[in-house]
């Protein structure tokens, strides 16, 4: 069991708290705007916060607060990845529309976020658009969220998957200076899972089969040693549950 202590503590408690500082001033605008109506209302009546993180752990950790990312995420599976420490991020919705609440195990995506938002304000979607992605409500709500394969006008549903995939102009010119060779928006690594298998396809590989494990770690906070997991990558032998999410990852 590793320990998160230290530095990297530090840190992590200085940004929680720089972020749980930042929301409480959104929330509080909120209220006194719920609070000013001519009936006057909580926010949480007719508002839904949405907050989320746009990646995993950042590799600056190794720069900003002397901690080896690699240590704990492996080598190279960070931020500007497709391995889980560079994709993984919070997702929270609170306020209206959620009538449940807990921590929520079920993996969804960024796509998803948009047919959510529409399903919260009762609108249609523009029909211009396709949308990749599947509304949230069942789980905001108690019920269970369906994913399944959906080819129609403005929606294409790839099934049962979530996929990540980087761009070759997503990339630092100066870190990834062999990618620039590429054209505009060619897809350089990307990777799909059903929540318990995992490919990844990388630029000039072939594709890898992971199991997604959970690693226990020892956290170290102020009140000393609290019990800790994350979601990581195992590799495992390519198997016949593969072909499909990898056939999958061919359409997109």
């Amino acid at each position: 069991a590793e320990a998160f202590s230290g530095q990297l503590l530090l840190c992590h408690q200085a940004q929680i708290e720089s972020a749980d500082a930042l929301i409480g001033e959104v929330v509080t605008a909120l209220e006194a705007a719920a609070q000013a109506q001519p009936t006057p209302k909580h926010w949480w009546d007719t508002t839904t916060l949405i907050i989320m993180g746009d990646n995993g752990t950042s590799a600056q950790l190794d720069e900003n607060c002397g901690v080896n990312v690699n240590f704990y995420w492996g080598d190279g599976r960070h931020k500007a990845t497709v391995w889980e420490g560079g994709v993984r991020a919070p997702l929270i919705f609170a306020g209206y529309g959620v009538t449940v609440d807990g921590v929520c195990s079920v993996p969804v995506m960024a796509p998803d976020i948009y047919p959510t938002v529409n399903a919260l304000m009762t609108v249609l979607p523009d029909p211009t658009v396709t949308v990749n992605g599947v509304s949230l409500m069942p789980l905001l709500t108690g019920g269970t969220l369906t994913r399944a394969a959906t080819t129609g006008p403005g929606v294409q549903i790839y099934g049962p998957y979530i996929y990540t995939e980087m761009f070759s102009k997503n990339f630092d010119l100066a870190v990834y200076p062999s990618v620039w060779h590429l054209p505009t928006h060619t897809v350089y690594h990307r990777a799909a899972t059903d929540g318990m298998y995992k490919v990844i396809k990388e630029y000039f590989k072939g594709p890898t089969c992971w199991a997604l494990t959970t690693r226990y770690l020892r956290i170290f906070d102020w009140v000393g040693a609290v019990p800790g997991s994350q979601i990581e990558e195992e590799e495992i032998p390519f198997q016949p549950t593969h072909q499909a999410i990898e056939a999958m990852m061919g359409s997109i």
